[in-house]
């Protein structure tokens, strides 16, 4: 079903793709299976602390932008969060050659009289504030729980905004009541900036929209993108109110995963007959990045030119990536991402000779948007068992427990203090850094300088002491998924209670 981008805000993807973020049942193809059938459950975990917020994630989002200003209609704290940004903003202003502005966030600061009798005063306060203050080219209002609570009629205020200023003012409904799934944040800052900075296309470009969180390896997409005679268009990345302008302009739209690029790239697609590219994607290892290049190839008609690139790169790249599969053939990893990067980047570790035990995800999604296929219908050559969460690091400790892998493969989401404790290494692997040829060679050498350097890793773990209860250390299951403890009878009565488990 297309999605309804006339609506003032995004679905929630529960609602709109089935998402579940409670798996725990089987290997990778049983998993897919459950998503093509139509019968995958969500199952509720009886215990969840670590996950992140729609919030959050949806304000990082369109803080990001060069030059905008976002008001966060709701108390403080909610904001309160951001104050980090400014490193990432600092990286991305040196790596794009552009000066440096901090994240520009204003909170309404709502307090119980606001609760009470609105604050829509505030809003247009804030606005006028931001305008005169920073002279923005763009201002989004976004939503918190608390504004969304109260019933605040923020998209009828910001129609009434929109004709007082000579700017576009955007509302993002990313409250993080609304959905389980963090990554609806994305999909809300990707509805909010299709309907205030998207414009229909004067011309078609020889540009290429890659969405990504921070680009900050551009130099490589550049490099195979310029090859067949292409541009890339990186959004989200530092990028202006202009680069949005133009997106319906390109020849077609990817990134590097599923989850973020996915709202946006199919309003595209929608709207203005972008090609979206949902199936392969370039981080993947070798072969994945080859099809993921063919298929842009096709869309531009420069398949001789791509196919003869992709031969000249692959003789450079090959002597050392067998190399270093050599060194690293028959070692095991657990790998823990969200659902974008966590089948993917098994793909590459399997091109470097090392075997996935277990693969945790932080969500996941059945279906795709835009996609006419169930989004794991291309994965069928994986086969390790999986489990999905949200970031609840009580698994992650299992797993290592149960495993006993070489390495912990994953993101920045904080699984690798739980490594340490077993004298397990941990690598964070992610974004374009695993790009192209160039990615399995620099994954590869990651991984290495990791697994030989081991020995401090073991020295830390003698002075570790575990963070858990005894009797969760010692029991043998390694989710808290309320179906699977009844099932067991693990605990007495028909409700498992979160403080019997004593994590």
């Amino acid at each position: 079903m297309a999605n309804n981008y006339k609506l003032s805000e995004s679905g929630v993807r529960e609602l709109r793709l089935g998402t579940i973020v409670g798996y725990e049942g089987g290997n990778v193809d049983e998993l897919a299976k459950s998503g093509c059938d139509g019968d995958l459950k969500n199952q509720k975990h009886c215990l969840s602390a670590g996950t992140s917020c729609g919030h959050l994630v949806g304000v990082s989002q369109l803080a990001l932008l060069k030059n905008s200003v976002v008001i966060d209609h709701g108390p403080s704290g909610c904001s309160s969060c951001f104050v980090g940004g400014k490193d990432d903003l600092k990286g991305l202003a040196k790596a794009f050659g552009r000066e440096y502005q901090g994240p520009q966030i204003i909170s309404t600061n709502l307090d119980e009289s606001d609760t009470v009798f609105g604050a829509v005063d505030k809003i247009k306060t804030a606005v006028k504030l931001a305008y005169e203050r920073h002279n923005p080219d763009v201002i989004f209002i976004t939503a918190t729980c608390t504004s969304a609570i109260i019933g605040e009629d923020i998209d009828g205020i910001v129609a009434e905004l929109n004709d007082q200023y000579p700017i576009p003012i955007g509302y993002c409904s990313c409250a993080g009541m609304r959905s389980q799934v963090w990554a609806s944040g994305f999909d809300a800052a990707a509805h909010a900036i299709a309907k205030t900075l998207v414009k229909p296309p004067k011309e078609k470009r020889r540009t290429v929209n890659f969405i990504d969180f921070y680009c900050q390896t551009s130099e490589v997409v550049t490099r195979y993108l310029n090859a067949i005679d292409l541009e890339p268009l990186y959004l989200n990345s530092y990028c202006s109110v202009e680069d949005y302008e133009h997106v319906g302009e390109s020849i077609a739209t990817t990134g590097l995963c599923t989850v973020l690029p996915s709202y946006l790239a199919t309003y595209l697609e929608q709207e203005y007959d972008v090609p979206y590219l949902k199936t392969h994607f370039g981080i993947g290892g070798s072969q994945e990045f080859e099809r993921w290049y063919l298929e842009i190839a096709e869309i531009a008609g420069k398949v001789p030119e791509a196919e003869a690139f992709l031969k000249e790169q692959n003789a450079i790249f090959r002597p050392r990536i067998n190399e270093l599969r050599a060194r690293l053939e028959g070692k095991t990893a657990l790998v823990v991402f969200g659902p974008g990067f966590t089948f993917d980047v098994a793909r590459l570790l399997d091109e470097l000779g090392i075997k996935v035990v277990h693969g945790a995800t932080f969500h996941y999604d059945p279906k795709t948007d835009g996609a006419r296929k169930e989004s794991m219908s291309h994965y069928d050559e994986l086969d390790f068992p999986v489990t999905v969460s949200e970031g609840l690091q009580y698994e992650t400790y299992k797993l290592l427990q149960k495993y006993q892998p070489d390495i912990l493969v994953a993101k920045n989401h904080g699984p690798q203090a739980f490594a340490s404790s077993f004298g397990v290494p941990s690598v964070c692997l992610s974004g374009l850094q695993l790009f192209g040829y160039d990615g399995v060679i620099h994954a590869a050498n990651l991984l290495l300088e990791k697994l030989e350097g081991v020995n401090f890793v073991k020295k830390l773990s003698a002075h570790m002491s575990p963070r858990f209860s005894q009797e969760f250390i010692d029991s043998d299951d390694y989710t808290l998924i309320e179906e699977v403890k009844v099932k067991k009878n693990k605990y007495k009565g028909t409700k498992t209670d979160a403080n019997e488990i004593a994590v």
